[in-house]
């Protein structure tokens, strides 16, 4: 959404004014004059936060965490619901480490909820009916017993977890 935040704002807004319940779903890499553009007809924002570490955001996503964090904080700041949303790889962001500095950040910021979103291999038939060789065909799952274990560090700061296991 913002992509087109003028547009988004429109959509927003009439959402408003027939009294539906709004929200979107961002990554955070965003210029926040365009959040801005939003703020005022905005309910809940679904804010995927996939790594803490800037180095790593940058190998793994192209480009670095700063301004993703920065916007987190300031919808936060602009009295915004936030539920953060921890989309979870193997062997990138999938380990207690990650997960405790997510569970500080989001309690210095008073971000109550969380999602687990476990990696998944549901879009392997996508890139097989295109003739796409699948790039993350040798990573493996999250194990049950992990994500029961990020939920327990999440709590203990106080955040609550809900897990979306494709499995």
């Amino acid at each position: 959404p913002l992509m087109q935040p003028e547009f988004a704002a429109d959509i927003l807004r009439e959402c408003k004014r027939n009294g539906i319940h709004t929200a979107i779903e961002t990554c955070g890499y965003a210029r926040w004059e365009d959040y801005e553009k939003l703020l005022g007809w905005l309910d809940l924002v679904l804010f995927d936060l996939k790594q803490m570490d800037s180095k790593m955001h940058r190998k793994v996503t192209g480009v670095p965490n700063e301004r993703i964090l920065e916007n987190l904080e300031k919808l936060v700041r602009a009295g915004k619901q936030v539920i953060v949303r921890l989309p979870l790889i193997p062997g990138i962001n999938a380990h207690r480490e990650h997960i405790e500095k997510v569970g500080r950040f989001c309690q210095e910021l008073s971000i109550a909820q969380a999602h687990l979103l476990p990696y998944h291999k549901l879009g392997v038939q996508k890139y097989e009916a295109l003739g796409i060789a699948y790039p993350l065909e040798e990573l493996g799952a999250v194990s049950d017993e992990e994500l029961e274990e990020f939920r327990r560090i999440l709590e203990g700061y106080g955040i609550t977890v809900t897990i979306y296991n494709h499995s």
